[in-house]
């Protein structure tokens, strides 16, 4: 089943435990001391309660798609996972994965040094142009392969973005038999 991510993901950004947490207990303070609050204020609560119920299942959605991508890319779960950690921390490569999850398309919202996920994506494709003609286990077949390698390099370039852009920029994508 196909789980919209998209919606909690910009709503909340981020998943805040500890916000979580004080909430549900000031809710359990309310009704223990007895005290009255306003309802309004109650719904307020609870509606950050839910939404953040519903950012966490995104969130555990998106990790499992990252780590379906990794299984059919050929690469290890702990590569998969260790990817999906660094996306986590990337408020923009998260907002990214959720859009792709939920429509098959690139937002293209979210740049490094200048660079978009399409950009490292096609950068890829044309910097292993050479590997074109070869049999199916390239790249070329190998959607999630391209995806994940993608999301992993602008998640470098966020670190370091100076090597990437020195490449991007140098390189024509013609393979040396064409040059």
């Amino acid at each position: 089943m196909h789980v919209c991510v998209c919606t909690h993901v910009f709503a909340l950004k981020r998943l805040n435990t500890g916000t979580y947490r004080k909430i549900v207990g000031k809710l359990a303070g309310v009704r223990q001391a007895g005290r009255k609050s306003s309802l309004l204020d109650i719904e307020r609560r609870v509606s950050v309660v839910n939404q953040e119920e519903k950012l966490e299942e995104a969130l555990h959605t998106l990790q499992e798609y990252v780590l379906a991508l990794a299984g059919q890319a050929g690469e290890t779960e702990a590569y998969g996972e260790k990817l999906w950690q660094g996306i986590r921390q990337s408020e923009g490569l998260l907002q990214e994965l959720a859009y792709y999850h939920d429509y098959g398309k690139f937002l293209c919202r979210y740049r490094v040094a200048g660079y978009t996920l399409a950009d490292a994506l096609v950068w890829q494709v044309d910097h292993f142009k050479l590997y074109m003609d070869r049999p199916e286990e390239m790249n070329r077949y190998r959607t999630p392969r391209l995806l994940l390698s993608a999301f992993d390099t602008l998640l470098q370039m966020e670190r370091d973005p100076l090597p990437f852009v020195k490449k991007m920029e140098g390189e024509s994508g013609q393979d040396a038999a064409n040059g």
